[in-house]
């Protein structure tokens, strides 16, 4: 069984553990995205537009005391 070094500092992870660091560092990768995008989703949500009788495009965001 091969050993491999961790950045100089002496000390050791076993070979056979490197797929399942890879996979749980792929899971917390996918794991930020997801949040990430449902953040952005929650977010927007909230926003609006709408166009007044002069033809201007307004953009705004639903709030507790109304469209801001």
């Amino acid at each position: 069984m091969k050993k491999l070094g961790i950045n100089g500092a002496g000390g050791t992870i076993k070979q056979e553990k490197l797929p399942l660091l890879k996979a749980i560092g792929q899971t917390f990768k996918t794991t930020t995205y997801l949040a990430k995008g449902q953040f952005v989703c929650f977010t927007l949500s909230f926003t609006d537009s709408y166009r007044n009788l002069n033809g201007t495009v307004w953009y705004g965001l639903a709030t507790t005391n109304g469209f801001r």
